[in-house]
């Protein structure tokens, strides 16, 4: 038995000087990684509305029901390129806007759409995503 120890530790010595070898070579870093968000809201998701007006003065756009949160908290108001723009300045990759589908109907989905498609287009160093935060009234799936 006490022969079969050096053995090991020579074994397992040999694993850590190669697994570190590979490590040093292969250049694994975090600046390898994009950076972003999976859950942004703009502003139909808000009070504010996608336009940044408040309801009453042109509440079309905007999230009368709010069923969690407070609003002010997120980047209320805001559309996707200035969002887009703000995650650029913050060193980000990319954004998916998940707005809450009780407050997004069918036209409004279109445009975070299209924004997202124009912002892609014109921009080779960020990638935009859309979706729907599916948000039920009163329990869980």
């Amino acid at each position: 038995m006490a022969k079969t120890q050096p053995k090991i530790i020579i074994v397992v010595m040999l694993l850590l000087v190669v697994t570190s070898l590979i490590l040093i070579t292969v250049d694994v870093s975090a600046a390898d990684w994009y950076k972003g968000s999976l859950h942004q809201h703009i502003g139909f998701s808000t009070e504010e509305g996608y336009d940044g007006i408040e309801s009453g003065a042109n509440g079309a756009d905007d999230c009368s029901e709010l069923l969690e949160g407070l609003p002010r908290v997120i980047e209320s108001g805001k559309n996707v390129s200035n969002l887009t723009q703000s995650a650029l300045n913050k060193g980000l990759s990319w954004l998916s806007f998940t707005d809450h589908s009780y407050c997004l109907d069918e036209n409004e989905f279109n445009v975070v759409k299209n924004d997202c498609n124009t912002e892609d287009s014109a921009r080779s160093d960020f990638t935009c995503l859309s979706g729907v935060e599916l948000s039920v009234k009163g329990g869980l799936i």
